[in-house]
């Protein structure tokens, strides 16, 4: 089948993307038939109607009949293979049942009418799988009134959802922020609470997954207090492990897992094109780089007629690889220039609406984003995707890549390498990228998350004994202790221990959360006109929005000229030159939670207090990156308390190993680098996700000591999850840096974007000789 027409400009495609010079091999996944199954007996002739299906796929009558029997489900099947209707089947049978009993009756029935809840982690998701729904429900004749509660949604519509609404579609955030906050507004839906639908699963992991667990929680127990006991659906394509014997990561509540995909699919061809190794030192943004390369592969797909959402690592990359799209698309056809637009984080609502709209009705042609379009946002007649740099989970390439060639089209997907190893190692053998998604990890009872989590289910209604099964906990020795510190306050209720919130702590525990776990915002401000030009995370701030910084946005290339904790003010900024910030930073051990002896050093996990400071930055000239000069800078030191594995090494070992005592600071450096770009590829995590740290000589360990830590407050939970992997984690990364065809070191293997000291002191040969004999000890040691 060809889903673009006018000839086989598909197998055109193939040949051009074959032909290129920097084509590197291929892999096909073949077509997949329907595997159907019958509408189970339990659902309704008009619900059956409404979907218009004279049967269902296997998958979504496997999903409908878990949460029929009263089981919560995890639906992990591929993208448009029609999880939204396996979700609401079994809803809308039962609001058609009810509907059918009180017309029967002629009176009002005493149970509540069932509601639902739906959570997505962006709005324009929300509003997607709102238009479907209400298809179904229309098709259905149903009464049912759903709508959207979210920071758009105005006052008055808002007091219509809460008091009316039958199904509400909302996020984690306002979830978290009004509803529970505000339970009693919303007593319509949580009486009737009969499903919570939590869509694209994968998107919550680590510090964000833990919050939203617990949120997820304090849902429950609410809608438990309310007479209600929902059942619980979560769906993704590519969702990693999220169970152990049978009970769920997210609600702690006994869970069926359906992963068999019954959909069909087209045949799909993923290809890596990688462009030649450059040189260490340059910058991203030259022509031989990875942008661009991808740059002129979405050029030549968009004027052979395909539609092209492109994806890149960063915000600086999407603004860059749109840029360059346009410089290509000039040359092969003038028309196309305007089909060609960025979208990602830090633009305005309206900004991302209207480029959502022009990009659904083929007013764009080609799309560069960051990750915010990898979700299940519907953009129809989509023919190919191109993910340029890794995004950093097998879980979220494959989410991208099933964006391109949806039910039986045929769909390519491009991977265009960046220079770092986790890019290297996975281009090196495409059979890697369609293993099974990576591991997800989340940690609940991280104190930073479960103590404020806590303290606000004690503020929305009083913790008792049986709330311990709900929050994971053997006691209530946790309950204890915030009362000790003053605060939650003990009473005994009814003879039974109660845990209250204390009020003289004030009355606003919610805002004391931030679900997102990324700290707060930066605002970026245009000095000259006073407009909002975007957000940044305040916890990166230091390092892109410095004094004097220059920032990119949209194509437009601004310098910070004044900038205080929450305000960056912007003027124009010089077009071809870039700033590359660097700092200093040292780690103190605070506990070690578990070790483990192997030959010749120890493997270490605990917490520690990561110590940290920009001290300055170089300014360079583009397109090759040239340095231009240096400016030191005076900002504050920031302590982050965190969790990390490390491990130390005897440097009389090192030497043994031919490591000579004056480059053993090189190897450390380069096995840190290296062993943080691995990581992802055992986690569904990535690289900015962590940081590291090595030293030949640390003043608590007294030896060679290389840490990687998680880059969040409390810690996520990644680096322990490496603690328990490490023989797996360093083969792989062994064997990426000993198989890159570099002489010195390059970004393939030990350099990295966010080395604080711009790749000064890697030695490649040494950090091999180091690697090599951690796999083999780690392999060898026995497992305490």
């Amino acid at each position: 089948m060809n889903p673009w027409g006018g000839g086989d400009v598909y197998g055109r495609l193939l040949g051009e993307l074959r032909a290129l010079p920097d084509f590197a091999g291929e892999v096909s996944v073949p077509a997949r038939a329907a595997r159907y199954r019958d509408y189970p007996l339990w659902v309704l002739p008009t619900v059956r109607e409404a979907f218009g299906w004279q049967q269902l796929y296997s998958h979504q009558a496997e999903c409908a009949e878990a949460l029929h029997s009263g089981e919560d489900a995890i639906l992990t099947t591929g993208t448009g293979s029609g999880k939204s209707a396996a979700a609401w089947l079994e809803y809308l049978n039962a609001a058609a049942t009810y509907t059918a009993k009180a017309r029967e009756v002629g009176v009002a029935l005493a149970e509540a009418k069932p509601t639902a809840l739906y959570l997505a982690p962006t709005k324009a998701l929300a509003r997607d799988q709102l238009h479907a729904l209400q298809n179904w429900i229309n098709r259905a004749g149903l009464d049912i009134s759903i709508g959207t509660a979210d920071g758009d949604t105005d006052a008055e519509a808002k007091r219509w959802v809460s008091s009316r609404a039958d199904v509400v579609f909302t996020n984690p955030d306002y979830l978290h922020y009004v509803l529970l906050r505000q339970a009693d507004k919303w007593r319509h839906l949580f009486r009737g609470l009969h499903l919570i639908v939590l869509d694209e699963l994968h998107y919550w992991h680590g510090l964000q997954g833990a919050h939203i667990a617990l949120v997820l929680r304090r849902l429950l127990r609410v809608a438990a207090q309310t007479g209600a006991n929902p059942q619980v659906v979560m769906l993704s394509a590519t969702a990693g492990s999220l169970t152990g014997a049978g009970t769920n990561a997210f609600t702690g509540r006994a869970c069926s897992v359906v992963a068999a995909d019954g959909s069909p699919a087209g045949e799909h061809t993923y290809l890596v094109v990688n462009p030649a190794t450059r040189n260490a030192g340059t910058d991203s943004e030259t022509p031989g780089s990875s942008l661009a390369a991808a740059a002129r592969v979405t050029a030549r797909s968009m004027f052979l007629g395909a539609k092209v959402l492109a994806f890149a690592g960063s915000r600086n990359g999407v603004e860059a690889l749109s840029s360059m799209t346009r410089e290509f698309l000039g040359d092969l056809d003038p028309v196309l220039v305007g089909k060609m637009a960025g979208y990602r984080g830090g633009y305005l609502p309206r900004e991302r609406k209207e480029l959502e709209q022009a990009f659904r009705s083929g007013a764009l042609r080609g799309l560069a984003s960051t990750s915010a379009l990898e979700l299940g946002i519907d953009i129809p007649n989509l023919d190919m995707t191109l993910t340029c740099a890794w995004p950093g989970s097998r879980a979220s390439f494959r989410q991208q890549s099933g964006r391109a060639g949806r039910g039986e089209q045929q769909g390519i997907s491009v991977f265009v390498p960046a220079e770092n190893p986790l890019d290297h190692y996975y281009a090196a053998d495409l059979q890697r990228i369609l293993a099974e998604p990576e591991t997800t990890v989340f940690d609940v009872h991280n104190p930073n998350v479960l103590l404020p989590h806590l303290c606000t289910a004690a503020a929305e209604s009083p913790l008792t004994r049986s709330d311990i099964g709900v929050f994971g906990l053997g006691s209530t020795r946790v309950f204890d202790e915030l009362t000790q510190a003053g605060w939650l306050r003990r009473r005994l209720r009814a003879g039974e221990d109660t845990w209250y919130w204390n009020l003289d702590r004030g009355e606003n525990p919610w805002d004391d959360i931030d679900i997102r776990g990324g700290g707060e915002q930066v605002q970026i401000i245009v000095a000259d006109t006073g407009e909002v030009l975007g957000f940044a995370d305040a916890t990166r701030a230091d390092y892109t929005l410095h004094r004097d910084a220059i920032y990119v946005h949209q194509g437009r290339v601004w310098q910070v000229r004044e900038r205080d904790e929450r305000v960056a003010m912007v003027t124009p900024g010089p077009t071809m030159l870039r700033t590359r910030p660097w700092d200093e930073k040292q780690i103190r051990i605070l506990k070690v939670s578990e070790s483990r002896v192997f030959a010749g050093g120890e493997l270490f996990t605990g917490e520690v207090e990561v110590l940290s400071r920009v001290i300055g930055y170089d300014l360079v000239r583009l397109p090759g990156a040239e340095f231009v000069s240096s400016h030191p800078l005076q900002l504050p030191t920031r302590i982050l308390r965190t969790h990390a594995t490390w491990f130390t090494i005897d440097d009389v070992l090192l030497e043994e190993l031919g490591v000579n005592r004056d480059n053993q600071a090189g190897a450390l450096h380069a096995a840190e680098h290296a062993s943080i770009a691995l990581l992802p590829m055992l986690i569904s995590c990535d690289r900015w996700d962590l940081g590291g740290l090595s030293v030949p000589l640390h003043q608590q360990t007294d030896a060679p000591t290389v840490f990687v830590y998680d880059g969040l407050s409390g810690g996520t939970g990644f680096s322990e999850h490496g603690f328990t992997l490490a023989a797996e984690w360093y083969e792989a990364t062994h064997r990426t840096v000993a198989e890159c065809d570099c002489d010195t070191g390059c970004p393939r293997c030990i350099q990295s974007p966010k080395c604080g000291n711009n790749n000064k002191s890697l030695s490649k040969t040494d950090a091999v000789a180091l690697l090599n004999h951690l796999r083999i000890a780690l392999n060898s040691a026995p497992e305490t």
